[in-house]
Order: C-alpha cells, then structure tokens, then sequence
C-alpha cells in the first residue's frame, strides 16, 4: 500500500521520525531486549538469530542508499 493510496483513501500523512528520536527508541529497545533476553532462552535466541540476518542484510539498505551516478 503506497503513502499517496493511505493518504487519499483514509487521509494519513506520514511523517519521518528525527535521528535523535530513533535513538531514543533504538535505546529503550536495547532495554528491553537485554531484560528480556536475560530472563527467556528463546527470546535471547530469537534475538540472536534477527540481529545476525541485520547484520547481513544491512549491506543492502547501504547500496540503496548509494547516489545513482547514471542519472549524472
């Protein structure tokens, strides 16, 4: 579902988060990820298993990010 669809259909307006509002989620998020990790197996697993595919993925959130240099 594209924004331009959600925004003429139901009339919502996206809007990005500041940098320095991430960091504070990304924070409170690594909170509860170490609290919870600690006191269930299968959440620190699971934890474990998510942030290693991040990790391999984040190359492609790289390249996307990457000036197409053809359109120079």
């Amino acid at each position: 579902m594209s924004c331009a669809y959600l925004l003429f259909k139901h009339g919502v307006i996206t809007r990005r988060w500041t940098d320095d509002q991430i960091a504070v989620f990304e924070r409170a998020w690594n909170e509860v990820v170490a609290e919870d990790s600690a006191n269930d197996p299968l959440f620190a697993e699971i934890t474990a298993s998510y942030n290693t595919w991040r990790k391999a993925y984040s190359k492609w959130g790289a390249a996307q990010a990457l000036k197409p240099t053809y359109l120079d």
